[in-house]
C-alpha cells in the first residue's frame, strides 16, 4: 500500500483504488501518528479536505476515499449510488485498508454516512469531528429546493449549466449558499472539487441520482444513532449555517452517549472546512489528540 510522506497530495492522481466489489474507490493515505478516516458530502469530493490534510496530518495518518459515484472512484452499473448505502460501501473500504481503530472527520451528508458507521463499529471509533450535517427532526427546505429542482424535466441540463457557467455556480441555485466569501467558489475550489464532476457526465448523473434517493425519514432515525455513539465527538458549526441551523445543533448535541464539544466559527456557512481551513483545523485537532488520549488510558487501564 501506497503511503505518502509528503503532506501535499496530487488529488487527480489516488494512491490506489480500493476494490469494495461493484466500485473502485480513489484512495489517498498521508502522515503519520493514529488514523483518521475523512469522509466528504455530496456532491463533493475528498479533495475538499486538501487545506485541513497538511495541518492534520503532522499528527494524524489520514485517510481519504472519494465515494461510489464521486471524484476519481470508478463504478459499475451494478454500484448503489445512496448515500445510506455508502455506509456499508465504507465499511467495506475501511477494512479493505485495514483500518481497526481510528477517528473520522465528516462534513454534510459524510457526517450522516460517519455518524451511521461510529455507531455500528463502536469502541473501534475512538473520536468524531462533525460539522455542517443532518439534524434529526430538520428537513432542510433548500435540500428539498435541489431535490425537485433536479428532478424536474431539465434538471440535469441545469445542474450541467450551474458547474460551467460562473454566475450560476455562485448563486444560490449553485454553492452560493455554501460560503460567507463567494469568490472562494471560484480558484482552488474549482479546480479541485467541482471540475471532476464538470467534466463528467457519468458522475453528474450519479450524483443527481444520490440526491433524489435520499429519504428525508432517514435523518429522524439519526437521534437513535447518537445514543450508540459513546466516543468523544466535536461539533464545529458556521453560525449562518442555511442547511442546518446553528440554534438546532444543541438539541442534537444532548442526543450522543459521548461527550460533545460544540465551537461556532463567525460567518460560517456550510463549507466552514473549505472557508475556515485554519480555524478548523485548530479546533478538530485539539479535540482529536485529546479523545485519542482518553481512549489510551482507557486502554491501559
Amino acid at each position: 500500500m501506497q503511503n505518502s510522506s509528503n503532506k501535499s497530495i496530487d488529488w487527480k492522481a489516488p494512491h490506489e483504488l480500493v476494490d469494495v466489489g461493484a466500485s473502485q474507490l480513489a484512495y489517498w493515505r498521508t502522515g503519520s501518528g493514529p488514523d483518521l478516516l475523512f469522509v466528504h458530502g455530496w456532491p463533493l469530493c475528498s479533495a475538499t479536505y486538501r487545506d485541513l490534510v497538511p495541518a492534520l496530518a503532522e499528527d494524524f495518518t489520514c485517510h481519504l476515499f472519494d465515494l461510489p459515484g464521486a471524484g476519481r472512484s470508478q463504478w459499475s452499473d451494478a454500484a448503489e449510488i445512496d448515500i445510506v448505502a455508502h455506509v456499508h460501501t465504507l465499511g467495506a473500504a475501511v477494512g479493505q485498508v485495514g483500518l481497526q481503530d481510528f477517528a473520522v472527520l465528516a462534513h454534510d451528508s459524510g457526517g450522516f454516512i460517519a455518524r451511521h458507521l461510529a455507531a455500528r463499529l463502536g469502541e473501534r471509533v475512538w473520536g468524531l469531528v462533525l460539522s455542517g450535517t443532518e439534524i434529526p427532526d430538520h428537513h432542510s427546505p433548500l435540500l428539498k429546493m435541489f431535490q425537485v429542482l433536479l428532478s424536474a424535466p431539465g434538471g440535469a441540463s441545469l445542474f450541467r449549466l450551474m458547474l460551467s457557467f460562473g454566475p450560476l455556480r455562485r448563486s444560490n441555485i449553485g454553492f452560493g449558499g455554501c460560503f460567507h466569501d463567494r469568490s472562494l467558489i471560484d480558484g482552488s475550489f474549482d479546480e479541485h472539487v467541482i471540475q471532476p464532476l464538470r467534466e463528467s457526465r457519468r458522475t453528474q448523473r450519479a450524483a443527481i441520482s444520490a440526491l433524489l434517493k435520499f429519504h428525508p425519514g432517514v435523518v429522524d432515525d439519526l437521534a437513535d444513532v447518537h445514543r450508540k455513539i459513546s466516543c468523544p465527538t466535536q461539533l464545529i458549526w458556521g453560525d449562518r449555517d442555511p442547511f442546518f441551523p446553528l440554534r438546532k445543533v444543541d438539541g442534537m448535541r444532548s442526543q450522543f452517549d459521548g461527550p460533545t464539544d460544540l465551537h461556532v466559527i463567525p460567518k460560517g456557512r456550510l463549507f466552514v472546512h473549505e472557508e475556515f481551513p485554519a480555524e478548523y483545523a485548530s479546533v478538530a485537532g485539539r479535540a482529536l489528540r485529546k479523545a485519542r488520549a482518553k481512549a489510551a488510558r482507557l486502554v491501559a487501564a
